[in-house]
């Protein structure tokens, strides 16, 4: 079986490059392209393609064969053979029935073969359209950083339900009810916020404001109760409900695509990555003519301008550097995730990591909003918001219950 309990240091270090990766996304969709999801699911597909193809194919040769080519099963490098892993035999395979070869080197190279072989792997791409749809939207939006956190924190929930869907093994540990409890518990304080209202209202306006407790950041004023509900629907639970079911799927197929489909990291970030621009690109051009998708996924001039129409002003708005930084953390990010995922128990991987993660997010948009408030173009309504004194100290005191839940957690596993 699996070790059970993996370095806390990975966990902590894939979560550092996570935030930072996403502040870089909310860079390049707020600043850069102005909020607009078209543009911004334009520019990243086929910046993060070019990139992950240089850089792992370079590796994919450069690499020794016994790092690029290992293939884990519970924890343990498994014997590759000519008839399964070259000829693509679905056949059982022994030392005395079939011939020992060194695992082909994982890689873009290596990809098309695995393809071949292996075409579920096709159904990767299906994910991505959902999955890259509904994290544009969030990247939008003030509080998009914490947003994606929360729907991972309601994944965690399905992680167990969607690994027996996949005929995955069974969880090895027995994470107690209250733990987990403790930490959620801990992880909705760290994200829910008191509204804080700018603008000068009379008294009973400003108490009925200030009993408000939102997951949505600064709403407009004048608008009324039954346009800011469509709001809420239409911007947070849509995405929000996407992101929490691929965000599980997505974790749980790369270990059924591991144990299936005999790839490792550096072939299945090469499926996920180098193909990303034959599987978003189709579908945008089908959102442009399909009014359902385009009332969805677009607002404002969105909706007018047309894939074809928004190419050219995208490159033109479009910062190569800050898209190459984003998605390199982003992919860096889903490496780690990777090894995590095949190594050790699922479930409590997960738990982990999002908790870590809800804990970060709040204190990195917190720095940007202190240091370099620009970077993402915070406006005043935002820093006053992050700043209240009062939601501060909730999301201290949430951030105090996550760390006493981790260290439990930890200690029972």
């Amino acid at each position: 079986m699996a070790r059970s309990k993996p370095n806390i240091f990975w966990i902590i270090g894939a979560q550092i490059v996570s935030v930072v990766g996403d502040a870089f996304g909310q860079r390049c969709s707020r600043v850069d392209h102005k909020s607009s999801r078209k543009h911004m699911m334009i520019s990243f597909p086929i910046i993060s393609s070019l990139q992950i193809f240089l850089i792992l194919l370079i590796l994919e040769y450069s690499l020794p064969q016994s790092i690029v080519g290992a293939i884990y099963r519970d924890s343990n490098k498994i014997q590759c053979y000519k008839e399964i892993d070259i000829e693509g035999k679905d056949i059982h395979c022994t030392d005395q029935t079939c011939t020992k070869i060194k695992c082909p080197r994982g890689g873009p190279i290596e990809m098309f073969r695995s393809l071949k072989h292996y075409p579920m792997l096709f159904l990767n791409g299906v994910q991505n359209w959902f999955y890259y749809s509904a994290e544009v939207i969030l990247y939008r939006e003030p509080l998009g950083l914490l947003f994606l956190v929360l729907a991972s924190l309601a994944s965690s929930f399905l992680i167990e339900p969607v690994n027996k869907i996949f005929g995955s093994p069974a969880s090895t540990q027995n994470i107690p009810g209250y733990l987990i409890f403790l930490g959620i518990f801990g992880s909705i304080i760290c994200i829910v916020e008191k509204k804080i209202s700018n603008k000068k209202k009379n008294s009973n306006q400003l108490k009925e404001d200030e009993s408000k407790f939102l997951l949505e950041n600064e709403f407009d004023d004048e608008k009324n109760s039954n346009s800011e509900k469509e709001s809420i629907l239409k911007k947070l639970f849509l995405p929000f409900a996407i992101l929490s079911f691929t965000y599980s799927v997505w974790f749980v197929s790369q270990t059924y695509f591991n144990n299936n489909c005999r790839i490792n990291a550096f072939t299945y970030t090469s499926v996920d990555q180098v193909l990303l621009p034959f599987y978003l690109y189709p579908f945008m051009f089908l959102m442009d003519y399909v009014s359902p998708f385009k009332k969805c996924f677009y607002d404002g001039s969105d909706k007018i301008e047309t894939l074809i129409g928004a190419l050219l002003p995208t490159w033109k708005e479009s910062s190569i550097f800050n898209l190459f930084v984003y998605r390199l953390l982003i992919n860096g990010r889903a490496f780690i995730y990777y090894y995590l995922a095949i190594l050790y128990d699922i479930n409590l991987v997960y738990l982990q990591l999002t908790l870590i993660r809800i804990v970060f997010s709040w204190v990195g948009s917190l720095i940007l909003c202190l240091l370099v408030p620009k970077f993402i173009a915070t406006t005043k309504a935002e820093k006053d918001q992050t700043f209240s004194l009062f939601n501060i100290i909730l999301k201290i005191t949430g951030s105090i219950i996550v760390v006493v839940s981790l260290i439990l957690l930890n200690e029972k596993s």
